[in-house]
């Protein structure tokens, strides 16, 4: 049997995907090479941005689901939030758009839910009034909502409500 993909093998892939996102160098001439992007001086590394938290929350999912028999696409990602122009944010909120509405769904029945939402913040996010609201009116249809910071505890919640743990 093919054994799933772990935490530390989905931050490792995190790592990658931040390092894909870093600063490259340029070469300027005769002046050296001189990178864009970062100040000078001890820096503090940022935490993973949420984006990158679900680049690799989505790529465990993709590589693991079919081992335990699921398919990807009972999880997917619904496009609530986000930085956008005003006039697409217009149609998305015509078309039902709802604020405070979990990030990821995962529509498989288990433990007597009827299936599970994620709402998935860096490791510096937080959850804010709206959102809260929104995840107990959703708990009181019996769903199980989960707020998970980072894809590692994304990742753990996926793995107990399916039972593979």
């Amino acid at each position: 049997m093919t054994r799933l993909m772990s935490a530390a093998e989905v931050e490792s892939l995190s790592a990658k995907n931040r390092a894909a996102h870093s600063p490259r160098t340029v070469d300027l001439g005769s002046s050296g090479k001189k990178k864009i992007g970062r100040p000078k001086g001890p820096h503090k590394p940022k935490p993973p941005s949420e984006h990158q938290e679900a680049v690799s929350l989505t790529l465990w999912v993709d590589f693991n689901f079919p081992m335990m028999g699921l398919d990807p696409r009972l999880f997917h990602a619904i496009p609530n939030g986000g930085h956008r122009h005003p006039a697409v944010g217009a149609k998305m909120k015509a078309e039902g758009s709802r604020a405070g509405y979990p990030d990821y769904g995962l529509d498989v029945a288990r433990g007597g839910f009827h299936g599970l939402r994620i709402e998935l913040k860096a490791l510096d996010g937080r959850e804010n009034d709206v959102q809260a609201e929104c995840h107990e009116l959703l708990r009181a249809q019996g769903l199980k909502v989960c707020v998970c910071y980072g894809a590692p505890a994304a990742i753990e919640v996926i793995t107990k409500y399916l039972g593979a743990a």
